[in-house]
């Protein structure tokens, strides 16, 4: 059974027809990257270095779309070496909900967390949005739709990720959603508080 928010295309708070960039392949294929300055999103077909570490911009952005490739597609071998061993990792979710949510500390914790997903969840479709870079750190919006195993439902809700790199893998992680509206659609009812 799929909630009405769910199958309306959007989330309590976020009407049907948000206004979102969607970059292209061609932006990726360029080397693309995003800044924001006075309030405005400046687009640069460049690619450059931040600080004295020398992250270069454009292979953040190229990890980033590798990892969220191979997430996507269930290629979790792929997904396992893009996590750094001393990853520090949270998604934000009521853990009575989702037991697979809180903070886990390490790669082992990490893929534990991602199996138990696999799990109670099937990815229906996860299509990012927008996608930041600067430097090592990376910023990403994605509108995600996932079934669940034990009751069939479809929840669709939009995912914050903060992420920051370090040797070329994943070392930071952070997971932001709309808790509310989730828990609702996995329970299959509105809460009454």
């Amino acid at each position: 059974m799929t909630h009405p928010r769910a199958a309306a295309g959007h989330t309590r708070h976020s009407p049907p027809n948000l206004p979102t960039h969607r970059f292209s392949s061609r932006d990726y294929q360029k080397k693309s990257t995003c800044t924001l300055g006075r309030g405005r999103l400046h687009r640069h077909n460049l690619r450059w270095s931040v600080g004295e570490a020398g992250v270069a911009e454009g292979d953040t952005r190229a990890i980033v779309h590798e990892l969220y490739e191979a997430y996507a597609g269930r290629d979790f071998e792929r997904v396992a070496a893009l996590i750094h061993d001393d990853i520090d990792w949270m998604m934000y979710a009521p853990v009575s909900v989702f037991p697979f949510a809180g903070p886990r500390r390490g790669r082992k914790a990490v893929l534990d967390a991602m199996t138990a997903v696999a799990e109670r969840f099937s990815v229906q479709s996860h299509k990012r949005e927008i996608v930041i870079v600067d430097g090592d750190r990376a910023a990403a919006m994605s509108d995600v739709s996932f079934k669940q195993r034990a009751t069939g439902r479809i929840l669709r809700f939009r995912t914050a990720n903060f992420l920051r790199f370090q040797d070329g893998r994943m070392i930071e992680f952070r997971e932001f959603i709309d808790t509310f509206d989730v828990v609702e659609q996995a329970l299959g009812h509105e809460l009454n508080i």
